[in-house]
């Protein structure tokens, strides 16, 4: 592979932006088996990765299909988060569906990518080796680990939003946590394996990527017992912004149980 600042590399990055503007030309079958592949056999998803590499004559992806497929999954579910929140402000909606995308997606990926691309080629290569990783794989294999971390911090998470929505429940706080912590060592996972995979790379220095892995349990323990639900603050940061207190944003998930009771006995005596 060539260095993101190699003119090869460039190049590349700008074929890759100009077809995320040409759907047309996106292979979205191939993304969506290569998604369903990471999900059930990720080693065998970057086999065919390797597969491909000797084809193509490139590790990186020059086809944006599998961002695109990844934007559109976070985008249907930030819209039925904005319907269980009950989102009503244009402005919101424009957030809500498009801040996930931009700040994490494509802003923290890039970081991320940046970051990992650095530590691969300094410490991650054999002594001698020619190739180096290029910037665009490395967003390629973020784009792969965020897929599994986005199944379980959205679609789970939506699932159980009427018991995560209470911020100091002891049941949300552990359920928020088990969530996060399984997202984050998926993503390390899948990350490790996206770097392993590498001919050039030593498999003993890529093993650093999941030594963060043995601080998530004791890291959650401490989340559960500050009763710091991370669901309730991700509701909050995206989702409810529009609210001005949790009894509100609750409400707005649960029934007026009290309301109807009263109600119901009214009825009752006349």
């Amino acid at each position: 592979m060539r260095d993101l600042y190699a003119p090869s590399g460039r190049s590349r990055i700008y074929e890759y932006i100009w077809r995320a503007f040409h759907i047309p030309q996106m292979d979205l079958q191939r993304a969506s088996v290569f998604m369903y592949q990471l999900l059930t056999d990720p080693r065998d998803a970057y086999r065919n990765t390797r597969i491909s590499q000797v084809i193509r004559h490139r590790w990186s992806r020059d086809d944006p299909a599998f961002l695109f497929l990844l934007c559109i999954f976070v985008m249907c579910t930030s819209c039925l988060y904005g319907i269980v929140f009950r989102v009503q402000t244009l402005s919101h909606w424009i957030w809500m569906l498009f801040a996930p995308i931009l700040l994490e997606v494509v802003g923290i990926g890039s970081v991320v990518a940046t970051l990992l691309q650095y530590i691969a080629n300094k410490y991650f290569r054999q002594p001698h080796a020619e190739e180096t990783v290029e910037w665009l794989y490395a967003f390629d294999v973020h784009c792969n680990a965020v897929l599994p971390y986005y199944l379980l911090t959205y679609g789970l998470q939506l699932m159980l939003s009427p018991v995560l929505v209470y911020q100091h429940s002891l049941t949300a706080c552990v359920l928020s946590t088990l969530i996060y912590t399984v997202a984050i060592a998926a993503y390390l996972y899948i990350t490790w394996l996206g770097y392993q995979i590498l001919p050039f790379a030593q498999d003993s220095k890529v093993l650093y990527i999941l030594r963060p892995v043995f601080f998530l349990v004791p890291l959650g323990v401490l989340l559960i017992l500050a009763r710091i639900n991370i669901s309730a603050l991700v509701f909050e940061f995206y989702f409810s912004r529009n609210t001005t207190s949790w009894p509100t944003m609750t409400s707005n998930l649960t029934p007026d149980v009290t309301g109807a009771a009263s109600s119901n006995a009214t009825k009752a005596m006349s």
